[in-house]
């Protein structure tokens, strides 16, 4: 049996390249509007790598003086409360400690987009 090197090792080199093509796209679907999204008064950056996820409209209940985020508990003000341009509700919140290390994706809430516009 005769082995084909050099096509084997081109084979290789292309399967590498798209692999990394596609960790690249991966990482570049982050949602571009809200890479540069900041709290209108922490000025803390909403997203990292997508810890901004769309949540369920039931999520995001309004109550006097802000918006109740029901799997938390937290309340977030209205001055701090944002839209997204497709009108979904989103929380943003620290998704990874240090070193890429998960936590309790319940953690603190940097940023919250609510459905058809802040209040």
């Amino acid at each position: 049996m005769v082995i084909n090197w050099w096509g084997l090792i081109v084979g290789i080199i292309l399967g590498l390249l798209f692999g990394a093509l596609l960790l690249i796209a991966e990482s570049r679907a982050h949602d571009g509007f809200l890479e540069f999204q900041k709290d209108p008064v922490s000025g803390t950056a909403c997203c990292g790598n997508n810890d901004c996820p769309i949540v369920p409209f039931d999520d995001l209940v309004p109550v006097p003086g802000g918006y109740l985020y029901r799997p938390t508990g937290e309340v977030v003000e209205n001055r701090r409360a944002q839209f997204h341009p497709d009108g979904k509700p989103r929380v943003c919140q620290w998704k990874f400690g240090p070193k890429g290390v998960e936590h309790d994706p319940t953690g603190p809430i940097r940023c919250v987009f609510v459905a058809g516009g802040g209040a």
